[in-house]
């Protein structure tokens, strides 16, 4: 499986440097099981293809960046110069990700939403 909704780049910038311990390939690893596992929640046709220029597929960008961030963070806390850095850093993460679950749970055809997008 390669990358496809994300980057080790963009996790990267969502981070703003911190997690640099790692490298893209190990960042990429924690994207591609990421995506897999959205893929599958949704359950997202092999057929799909991702479009950066649709909102809903940059809805999956940003929740993959979230997800990959978060792994990020744990794998490498000591980027941080504090805890109380890394325990903001990772608030502010989890709850992007909670309100972007909740979003996807209200809509009534969340499948619809990112396959079937428009515009």
């Amino acid at each position: 499986m390669a990358v496809e909704w994300t980057t080790a780049t963009i996790v990267r910038q969502s981070l703003k440097g911190a997690g640099t311990s790692l490298t893209d390939a190990e960042i990429e690893n924690f994207i591609e099981q990421n995506e897999g596992f959205m893929e599958t929640v949704l359950k997202i046709p092999a057929s799909f293809a991702y479009n950066s220029a649709l909102k809903p597929h940059r809805f999956l960008q940003k929740l993959v960046t979230v997800m990959t961030a978060i792994d990020v963070l744990a794998s490498t806390p000591q980027s941080f110069n504090t805890f109380t850095s890394i325990d903001a850093a990772s608030k502010i993460l989890v709850y992007q990700y909670e309100n972007m679950i909740k979003f996807l749970a209200d809509q009534p055809s969340y499948r619809d939403f990112i396959i079937n997008a428009e515009g």
